[in-house]
């Protein structure tokens, strides 16, 4: 990120945290009287500052328990934050609205029931979508793609796929969340299970419990085992907010991440091409954005695809869903993808498909089947709402009659 726009971002955050500050505190001595008091508008601007600083002061704390503390408390505030911001917003044009039509005047004693009635509402709404949204995290649902390649495999004409994403292991998320998932995960009797990035959330020592966690991957089980590739989380940086800080050294992948991965059986592929029972290809491509290399570069899809023969299945596992027509004129039969979360929480579930073309889900790019999961874990705020935690089971069937 750039020093100037990472500077303009924590002014546009300041401001906004003066809206909302401003807002609320005309709100509660609409309430009544005594909220009126001096004590209670210097309470309220403690505590406002308090949270509103939260996603950078974690950094300040040593104790690792006490970080952890402001660092869960921090990814809550960031989905109230967004939630204040948005319905206060919404309810400021609505009563813009309601004013002109009822012609209310400002001093007319309906204005100020207006404003408490607003006020509640806003807050309401803000409690409910932000507790909705902590506890809907926790569920992990299972979404189903059936897909034919038309190719014939060497391992049988059916292949079973489970495929998680976005598990961002650290601060929000830890062995309770991943023990259902390696549940989930089990109970499809997978022959292949693919991790396609954002398996950490940038800062190792926030994992609670590295050796469970371990072992919790290590008791998932599948005919081929279980491979994964990295993600743009999959670094070691600094963050504010999820954002990262423009300041530092280059962000590349940790050692402790790479044996954390090994030690849980879990086959990492880097820009590398593995010929699985010698019946399809399996590749896993660096993240187009933190590749985690020193130099920052990746291979390209035509370095990986050199010396496959595509006359076998070919299935590629890369973090962001980019690159898609060039990914499908190149041969690639599958394409697994996380990244986008599908928004995670509203209304992000409504704009993140104008980002991407296949922002989550399903999508046919010629001959070519992409599948993007909305991830099991979450980036930022520490909630879902419209979106689910899930895992992604693909039946692929093997064909070799050409496609009508």
């Amino acid at each position: 990120m750039d020093v100037l726009f990472f500077i303009a971002l924590i002014i546009v955050y300041l401001g906004l945290n003066i809206f909302i500050w401003k807002r609320t505190l005309g709100w509660l001595r609409s309430l009544h009287g005594v909220l009126h008091a001096k004590w209670v508008t210097i309470f309220f601007t403690i505590i406002h500052v308090l949270l509103a600083v939260s996603p950078a002061a974690y950094a300040l704390f040593s104790n690792d328990a006490a970080k952890a503390a402001v660092k869960y408390i921090s990814n809550i505030w960031i989905g109230v934050f967004i939630y204040a911001l948005f319905f206060m917003v919404l309810s400021l044009l609505g009563t813009f609205v309601y004013r002109r039509v009822k012609k209310i005047k400002r001093g007319d004693p309906v204005r100020r029931r207006l404003v408490a009635a607003r006020g509640a509402a806003v807050a309401v709404l803000i409690l409910g979508f932000s507790a909705y949204g902590m506890i809907h995290v926790g569920t992990i649902k299972t979404s189903t793609y059936d897909i034919t390649v038309h190719k014939a495999c060497a391992s049988g004409d059916r292949l079973k796929i489970v495929l998680v994403a976005d598990m961002h292991m650290g601060y929000s998320i830890g062995k309770k969340q991943m023990a259902e998932m390696a549940e989930k995960i089990n109970a499809q009797k997978p022959d292949l299970v693919c991790i396609a990035g954002d398996i950490f959330d940038n800062d190792y020592s926030a994992l609670q419990n590295p050796e469970r966690l371990m072992e919790i991957y290590r008791s998932i089980k599948s005919k081929y085992g279980v491979y994964a590739c990295y993600g743009n989380h999959d670094v070691a940086e600094n963050l504010v907010g999820g954002f990262t800080v423009p300041f530092g050294g280059k962000t590349i992948n940790e050692n402790e991440m790479n044996d954390f991965l090994r030690k849980s059986n879990v086959k990492l592929l880097q820009d590398q091409t593995e010929l699985v029972d010698q019946a399809f290809y399996l590749i896993g491509r660096r993240d187009a954005s933190k590749p985690g290399t020193e130099s920052a570069s990746r291979k390209s899809i035509e370095e990986l695809l050199a010396g496959v023969d595509q006359r076998k299945p070919v299935l590629l596992l890369d973090h962001q869903p980019k690159e898609l027509q060039e990914i499908a004129d190149a041969g690639v039969d599958v394409d697994l993808s996380g990244h986008t979360h599908d928004g995670q929480i509203f209304p992000g579930n409504l704009t993140i498909r104008m980002m991407w073309e296949n922002a989550c889900g399903y999508l046919k790019k010629g001959d070519m089947h992409s599948i993007v999961t909305s991830g099991v874990g979450i980036w930022g705020p520490a909630m879902r709402v419209g979106t689910d935690s899930e895992i992604a089971v693909i039946n692929i069937t093997f064909d070799n009659r050409t496609a009508e």
